[in-house]
């Protein structure tokens, strides 16, 4: 497990290594004081870049297959081969992002367990 761990910032991520996985689950949270006691909370999710990425390739396969169905309706010769692959795209997009769930399917219960072990009170 690596990452920061400040008092208003926790970020942590499973690492493996020699394996790359931009999809990987991290966790995101922040310490919290409540009645005397200190909770962790936070979720897991993907990197902002990756969502970044992943918002302008399904944008521009949606634009693409867009564009492609307005010229094939607007009578352009042959304009309705240009939509499968718009539609190719997101799902190449969809395989994609499936496929870095499946390799990172275990990491949020590994996360989530060396959190709880590590925030466990130690026994005397």
């Amino acid at each position: 497990m690596i990452g920061h761990v400040a008092a208003d910032r926790v970020v942590l991520e499973r690492h493996v290594p020699r394996t790359r996985n931009p999809f990987k689950p991290a966790f995101a949270g922040r310490f919290v004081g409540d009645s005397g006691r200190t909770a962790l909370v936070g979720r897991f999710g993907m990197h902002w870049s990756v969502r970044v990425f992943l918002a302008f390739w399904f944008g521009f396969g949606l634009v693409w297959t867009g564009a492609a169905v307005v010229l094939a309706l607007a009578g352009t010769p042959r304009a309705w081969l240009l939509a499968p692959v718009g539609l190719a795209l997101m799902l190449i997009g969809k395989g994609i992002v499936a496929l870095g769930r499946q390799l990172g399917g275990t990491d949020i219960a590994w996360l989530s367990a060396r959190i709880e072990a590590a925030l466990a009170p130690e026994a005397p």
